[in-house]
């Protein structure tokens, strides 16, 4: 059995690690989340930090090389698996979002459609958008507006758009997208925490006797 200070310094570096997969994927959770998000500074000095600190416990903790660099990788692995759940959720929950901000459909009728070209400076060069302009009616109310297509439409073309009827905002919605973010979400989400789960059980046995 390993001594217990040894134990101690897994314990810490277990902890260590566990935070720094949290606030990494709190951090990813934040990143232009349309919800309340935290502060992304903080978050982004102190996950690494979290996690280096957790390599130096491990080094104390383990001291056989082989076994300090396979539970380093594995807790990297997770941690990245961990981060890419949580900005998997962030997609699904704006998609979401944008379903509960713009919950009307209306069709629209496409006029003036063309292709509008912006130049960049320098060697950037120059890149391409198409756009027409957007009738719909609301509330026996006519409305236009010229907005990007989503491809090379033709004048006369009838689109189903979104909008918010008291705004008047509009946006794509796609349910294809919100089944795609949310299962991947719950995919890696959860063999983060498996295997987070199987890891800390691991780790707290200390090394295997030899």
């Amino acid at each position: 059995m390993a001594p217990d200070r040894d134990r101690i310094w897994r314990l810490t570096a277990v902890l260590l690690a566990l935070a720094g997969a949290v606030g990494g994927a709190l951090f990813f959770w934040s990143w232009g989340s349309p919800g309340a998000a935290l502060p992304v500074l903080p978050l982004l000095l102190a996950s690494p930090a979290a996690l280096i600190l957790a390599f130096l416990c491990s080094l104390v903790g383990w001291n056989d090389d082989e076994a300090i660099s396979g539970r380093v990788t594995v807790t990297l692995l997770l941690t990245a698996l961990l981060c890419v759940s949580a900005a998997t959720a962030n997609y699904a929950y704006a998609s979401v979002h944008d379903w509960q901000r713009t919950p009307l459909a209306v069709t629209a009728t496409l006029t003036e459609c063309r292709v509008d070209v912006s130049h960049g400076d320098g060697d950037s060069g120059h890149t391409e958008k198409d756009s027409c302009v957007y009738h719909w009616t609301v509330d026996g109310q006519q409305h236009s507006e010229r907005r990007e297509s989503p491809g090379a439409e033709q004048d006369g073309n009838r689109l189903r758009i979104w909008l918010n009827p008291q705004t008047g905002e509009i946006a794509d919605h796609s349910l294809t997208d919100v089944v795609l973010w949310c299962a991947l979400a719950f995919l890696t989400g959860g063999l983060a925490l498996l295997g987070a789960w199987d890891r800390v059980r691991a780790n707290l046995r200390g090394p295997d006797p030899s």
